[in-house]
Formats: C-alpha cells, sequence, structure tokens
C-alpha cells in the first residue's frame, strides 16, 4: 500500500510576499488508495489563502467522511460541496469578495485513477520514460475561441480564468478516469511550477529523485527557473509489485 515515504508535499511563496497555494492528501482505508489534492488561490486580503485552503481542508474532511467510492461521484459531490463551503464564507465574511481558488484532486487505487480540476493547476502521470497531463487549463481564451490551452496562454490574455471555486455560481469541473500501474508516478503542480518547467525537465527531476523528496526538488527547480509566482507540488508513487 501507499506510505509516507513515497508521498511529498511542498510549498514555498517563492517571490510573492503570502503563499496563497495549499496542498494535501489523505491515505484511503482499502491498500494503495490516496486522494492528493492542490489548490492556488487568488483575491486580495488575504483572500486567496483563505478560499485555497477551504477547498484543500473541505475535499479532506469529505473523503474522510464519506469515502472514495464511487470516486467520480464523490470528487463531484466534493467539488459541489467545496463550491458551496466558499461562496457561503465570502457571504460570512463580505471582504473576500472576489476570492476563489483553482483545485485539481486525484484519487488513485492500484488499478484505476480519477482526477477532477477546476482552473489552471495540473496532474500528470509518469510511467517509465513517458509523460501523460492529465488535465487541461480552465483559461478564457480557450474557452472562447476554442483552441489548445497551450496555444491560449501564448495569448496577452492567456492566464484569465474561464472557472474557478468560488468564483461564479455554476461550476462545471472536469472529471476523467485513467489507468494505474504499479510504480507509477503522479505530480500536481500550481501555475508557479508549470508555466516554468517543462514535461521533459519534471520527467528528469522525478526520475532521479526519492519521492520522499521529489515534490521538494520540483518546486526549487521551478523557482530556479525564474518564477515569480508560488510554487506548490505533490508527488506520490504508486507501490512496486
Amino acid at each position: 500500500m501507499i506510505e509516507l515515504t513515497n508521498i511529498s508535499v511542498f510549498s514555498d511563496k517563492g517571490k510573492r510576499t503570502e503563499n496563497e497555494d495549499r496542498a494535501s492528501f489523505l491515505i484511503g482505508s482499502s491498500p494503495g488508495e490516496v486522494l492528493l489534492v492542490l489548490a492556488d488561490g487568488m483575491g486580495g486580503h488575504e483572500g486567496g489563502e483563505v478560499a485555497s485552503e477551504l477547498v484543500t481542508q473541505t475535499l479532506l474532511h469529505y473523503f474522510a467522511e464519506h469515502g472514495f467510492e464511487p470516486p467520480e461521484q464523490q470528487l463531484e459531490d466534493a467539488l459541489k460541496k467545496t463550491q458551496q463551503c466558499v461562496l457561503q464564507n465570502v457571504i460570512d465574511s463580505p471582504q473576500y469578495t472576489g476570492m476563489g481558488s483553482t483545485v485539481v484532486a486525484v484519487t488513485v487505487r492500484p488499478e484505476k485513477g480519477v482526477v477532477a480540476s477546476v482552473g489552471d493547476s495540473r496532474a500528470y502521470q509518469f510511467r517509465d520514460d513517458c509523460v501523460r497531463r492529465l488535465t487541461r487549463d480552465d483559461l478564457y481564451v480557450s474557452h472562447l475561441l476554442g483552441i489548445d490551452d497551450r496555444v491560449a496562454r501564448k495569448h496577452p490574455q492567456g492566464h484569465v480564468l474561464s472557472q474557478a471555486i468560488g468564483i461564479d455560481g455554476d461550476l462545471t469541473p472536469h472529471i476523467h478516469g485513467f489507468d494505474v500501474q504499479p510504480a507509477d508516478i503522479f505530480l500536481l503542480c500550481s501555475d508557479g511550477v508549470h508555466e516554468v518547467l517543462n514535461e521533459p525537465t519534471m520527467r528528469m527531476i522525478i526520475a532521479t529523485s526519492k519521492p520522499a523528496e521529489a515534490a521538494m526538488r520540483i518546486v526549487h527547480a521551478a523557482m530556479d527557473a525564474g518564477s515569480t509566482d508560488n510554487c506548490s507540488a505533490v508527488v506520490a508513487q504508486m507501490p512496486q509489485r
């Protein structure tokens, strides 16, 4: 089963004055079962920090209380709960009006994984020499023009999100399953990381790191590469047979 030594979480404020990223994980009761979560908050007056903390903790508490099955439905229901919590917090604390957060969450079991995402935080799957990106970015330009998010990011407005937790009442998370094999490695990261590190660089760092230190190395590499944003990563490796 997945052990704590197979998972690492690391976050740094980078060149920003505050860290609005949050990342964590929950090991389930079934062998090899784990929930990975990463959120990147936005909004002034500490709103981003509040939003990302609410998103992360709500997801963890939901899965701890309700379990992992069925994972697609659990992720959908948990994100609805998360959206409600953030919107209610704005009602209760008007100083946080305009706050929101991206989120990427992955549930992994020995043969199947499910990923859910809103915004532009990403998840990747590493297997041998291959990298598979599991998420797509919710970008306004991509949505408006119907173009790939990799192309949309080159547009002057390419960083504007088309949706985020807490920003609008309607939410359409991207949720889908994927296959899992022994020794697969998963990386969740904020845009402060993936904007400066390409997939070959990520794969090189992952391949030369122990899982317990991989998240820290990814974040440090992003900062060394010139990231101007908060940088966060979660790395988890499936057990080997």
